[in-house]
């Protein structure tokens, strides 16, 4: 991943946490970089998970209220 890309994809998601929406991202080689440097670029800490599936669930249980 470039840090034009990486830039990119923080400045999306900052965006999307801005307008108070939830966001998680599926990293299963760890790309992004540490959380804090996640946190940094995006000003939330993303939950990030290896697969599809497991964002999907993950993301449902939250919002149920379960995680």
């Amino acid at each position: 991943v470039d840090s034009v890309a990486l830039g990119m994809l923080h400045i999306g998601l900052g965006r999307l946490s801005s307008d108070g929406r939830r966001a998680a991202v599926v990293d299963p080689r760890d790309l992004l970089g540490p959380p804090d440097v996640v946190r940094e670029g995006t000003g939330q800490d993303l939950p990030r998970y290896a697969t599809r599936e497991a964002a999907v669930e993950g993301s449902a249980r939250a919002l149920a209220g379960e995680g």
